[in-house]
This record gives C-alpha cells, sequence and structure tokens, in this order.
C-alpha cells in the first residue's frame, strides 16, 4: 500500500474505537429502553458518582479543603491584626519616651541656665564684698561702722568678717550694741569655726567694749555668746569677764564646764 493512503494511528482510533464504542453505548440505551429503564436518569446517576470519586477527598477526621484553606487565611488575618495593635502599641510608647526624653531635656536645660544665673550672681556678689571691704578699710572705724549698720545683716556680716583684725575690732567697738550683737549670732551661726576669728576681735577690743558685746549677746542668744566667750584664750577672759555684769559671767562660766554640757 502506497505510504500515503495508510490510515494515521488517529483514524484508527476513530474508526476502530469511538465509531463502534458509540454504536454499543447507543444500541444498549435503546434495548434497555425498550424494557422500561429509564436510562437518562440512570446516566446522570453515573455521572454523578464518577465525579464524586473524582473529587480529592477530605483528610481523616478533618475539614474539606476549602474549608481548611479558609480558616488559615482567618489564622493569618487574625495574626496580622495582633501584629499590628502590636506595633501600634510600641509606637505610642516610644512617642511618649521622646516627649519625656524631650521634657527632660528642657528641664536640663533651665537648670543649666539657673545654676548659671546663680553662679553669676555670686560672681556678682563676691565683686561688690571685696569692693565694700576694700572701701571700709580705708574709712574712720566710726563711719564703716555706720555704713555696716545700714547694710542687709548677712551682707554686713560677710564684710565685717573680710576686713583685717585690727579693723574688724575697732568697727565692732563702734557698732551699736544690738546691731553688733546680731553680727557676730550671723557670724556664728552661719559657720561656728568662725569663733577663732571672733575670739581675736574680742582680745582687740577693749575688755569692758567686749564685756558689753557678750552681754548684749548673751541676752539674746546665750549659747552664741558662750561659744564667744569659749573662743577667747584664757588671759584675753579674765579682763572680759571682771567687766561683765555677775548674772552674764556666772551663766557663761557655767556654760564651760563640763556639768554644764551634761
Amino acid at each position: 500500500m502506497d505510504e500515503a493512503k495508510r490510515p494515521s494511528r488517529l483514524d484508527w482510533v476513530i474508526y476502530v474505537g469511538l465509531i463502534p464504542g458509540f454504536f454499543s453505548v447507543v444500541v444498549t440505551a435503546v434495548t434497555l429502553a425498550a424494557f422500561g429503564v429509564d436510562v437518562l436518569s440512570y446516566g446522570r446517576s453515573l455521572w454523578a458518582k464518577g465525579a464524586a470519586l473524582l473529587r480529592p477527598a477530605p483528610a481523616e477526621g478533618g475539614a474539606a479543603p476549602t474549608e481548611t484553606a479558609a480558616a488559615r487565611l482567618q489564622a493569618l488575618e487574625e495574626e496580622v491584626r495582633a501584629q499590628a495593635a502590636k506595633i501600634e502599641e510600641q509606637a505610642r510608647a516610644l512617642a511618649q519616651l521622646e516627649q519625656e526624653k524631650a521634657a527632660l531635656a528642657s528641664e536640663k536645660a533651665a537648670l543649666e541656665a539657673a545654676l548659671a544665673a546663680a553662679q553669676g550672681q555670686q560672681a556678682e556678689q563676691k565683686r561688690r564684698e571685696e569692693a565694700a571691704i576694700r572701701a571700709l578699710e580705708g574709712l574712720p572705724p566710726s563711719k564703716a561702722a555706720e555704713i555696716l549698720g545700714l547694710l542687709d545683716p548677712g551682707l554686713a556680716s560677710a564684710i565685717w568678717l573680710g576686713l583685717g583684725s585690727d579693723a574688724r575690732s575697732a568697727v565692732l567697738g563702734k557698732l551699736a550694741p544690738e546691731k553688733a550683737a546680731d553680727l557676730v549670732a550671723r557670724l556664728l551661726d552661719g559657720s561656728p569655726d568662725r569663733a577663732g576669728a571672733l575670739a581675736l576681735t574680742l582680745k582687740a577690743m577693749p575688755p569692758d567694749a567686749a564685756a558689753k558685746l557678750l552681754a548684749d549677746l548673751y541676752g539674746k542668744r546665750p549659747g552664741v555668746a558662750a561659744t564667744a566667750f569659749a573662743a577667747l584664750d584664757a588671759p584675753s577672759r579674765g579682763p572680759i569677764l571682771a567687766a561683765l555684769p555677775p548674772a552674764v559671767g556666772r551663766g557663761l562660766v557655767d556654760r564651760l564646764t563640763p556639768d554644764a554640757a551634761r
């Protein structure tokens, strides 16, 4: 047979397989219909069963593939929402920390400015005190005492303490007794270790003037007067004690004894 006339493999399938098979199905269906069988219903039933057999079966004890995919999608959505909420909460916490950081930085800047201002004021105060000390040292004691009496007690104490020992005693002797007592009280209250400088001043004063100062101070601040009296050396105490009123002298001496301390 000529090669061009030889039937192809597709021709064999159609003429040998499909046509005879289709003819057999038709003949069978006609025969069954002749015997009262509902061929169409039976065919539809066979088609549904075949489709069910071809459909993928769900895992044992589990849901169908569609239901499983939906459940996984829902779980992923819930996880995404939870992560988004967590990120939002962290963002709020970070913003609050940034606000607190800014507030602390502002507070630090304010404190540094206040400290710088205070240091500037202290430096200015120191310059004023030094200028006043130089001015008072060149004045007569009575005039210097008059000026000190007009100043703020704290400033007057600082300026008076900056004077030389001789100038301190001379000015203190010219101050009004109440002013002198207040100055000494502030001096020792501010720093008890200044009792030595006060003792040198009292020692340089005339005994009656030193006694007058101690008596006035004892009437207002007995403890401060006792501190000033105790800072004197023994040779200086005698003349001052003799010039003191007896009650004041006895009170000062009693405070020097161990029994009084107890």
